[in-house]
């Protein structure tokens, strides 16, 4: 039995999924590889550095799903496109694919 993730870094190191909830009902899937790229590997799974477009301030919950190659889901997942020199990171959806 694996023990469970705390970091981000773990779940990129498992090829999770990394699901993102607000209070106010928004959800979001990440690749936790796409994560570690923006966050480091380091930075603990506990909602802080999220923000809600809907809502102020955010109530953020960050669950690690284990990601089945086999059985691949449906509906999107946000992927990294670029982080410019200014810190400014763009997300676009992508459909999930293994």
């Amino acid at each position: 039995m694996q023990k469970p993730v705390e970091t981000v870094g773990e779940a990129a190191g498992r090829g999770m999924v990394l699901r993102i909830e607000c209070a106010c009902g928004k959800t979001e899937y990440f690749l936790a590889c796409d994560i570690v790229k923006v966050w480091g590997r380091n930075r603990r799974l506990d909602g802080r550095g999220f923000r809600c477009q809907r809502c102020k301030p955010p109530t953020v919950t960050i669950t690690a799903l284990d990601l089945d190659r086999d059985r691949i889901p449906r509906g999107r997942v946000m992927r990294l496109k670029r982080e410019g020199a200014t810190g400014a990171v763009d997300w676009a959806p992508e459909r999930f694919r293994g």
